[in-house]
């Protein structure tokens, strides 16, 4: 838009310097012509003055040397009238002359501006173009970026999900051995004060009975750890999930659970033996009962 609005400015110019140029060449042929009809003019009337001299009587000699001398004064200021305007005109033509040339180096330079703007141009849009490829690989490199995201995030969700579930099957498994333990405590507390170490050793079954459950909720646990894991990115070794940190958090503590409920329930037994009497016949037989 901004060459094509340069090149007809100056085509334009080009065109009021070339109209003016032609104008005053015609007015100088104009001029011209009118010197030559004024030129043939005076040399009639000097022709006709002659003749007429010749054919009068001597009387008007003066008369007609006076109008002879008018006539030749008027051609003269006719003559340096004529000679200023042609000099005008002249002057008129140098001027247009120097004026179409400074126009034409003028023309010039801004044709070099022009060829100089256009490479600029040329090479702004191929920058742009190399600018809009970039951000085209960015934005779709951040589009993989942010679907493999979406995709970790799932996977993350899942295992959190397992997790839960996995506590919660843990967390009942514990309510269950320690409503068990309790009703163990409670069969135990009900045997008879007069009972030894006979009747004790009779409920001894009973008793393993009872903590058996949690040994077998640490054994599920622990073939379920060796069987499955939690972490849903088992197959990248470099991601390590939260999954397998927070199960065998929880095997730890039902481990810890359990070696701390067992010696406390063998020194309740053994307080219990040595404050009860030998047992009898009749209390064993009560006890198989």
């Amino acid at each position: 838009g901004v060459n094509a609005n340069l090149l007809q400015m100056l085509k334009r110019d080009s065109e009021q310097v070339l109209q003016s140029t032609c104008h005053l060449h015609e007015l100088l042929n104009t001029l011209q012509a009118v010197v030559v009809q004024q030129d043939s003019l005076l040399e009639e009337q000097r022709q006709a003055l002659s003749d007429r001299s010749s054919s009068s009587s001597p009387s008007s000699s003066s008369s007609s040397w006076r109008t002879s001398s008018l006539i030749e004064q008027e051609k003269q200021r006719s003559l340096e009238k004529q000679r200023q305007e042609a000099a005008n005109l002249q002057r008129q033509q140098a001027a247009h002359t120097e004026e179409r040339r400074r126009r034409e180096r003028e023309w010039e330079v801004r044709e070099e501006q022009l060829r100089e703007r256009e490479a600029q141009l040329l090479l702004f849009e191929e920058e742009m173009r190399q600018s809009r490829e970039e951000v085209m690989r960015e934005q779709q490199e951040l589009r993989w970026r942010k679907e493999e995201y979406q995709r970790d995030l799932e996977r993350l969700r899942e295992a959190q999900r397992r997790l839960e579930r996995d506590r919660e099957h843990v967390d009942q498994e514990l309510s269950t051995t320690e409503h068990a333990g309790l009703a163990g405590e409670k069969m135990s507390s009900r045997a008879p004060s007069t009972a030894s170490e006979d009747s004790l050793r009779v409920h001894s079954p009973v008793e393993k009975k009872s903590s058996s459950p949690v040994r077998d909720t640490l054994r599920r646990i622990g073939s379920k750890r060796k069987g499955k894991t939690l972490n849903p990115f088992a197959s990248n070794q470099s991601q390590k999930g939260p999954s397998g940190e927070g199960q065998s958090h929880i095997s730890g503590r039902l481990l810890q659970l359990a070696k701390t409920k067992d010696p406390k329930e063998k020194k309740e037994k053994k307080k219990k033996g040595k404050g009860l009497p030998q047992p009898t016949d009749s209390t064993l037989v009560s006890v198989s009962e």
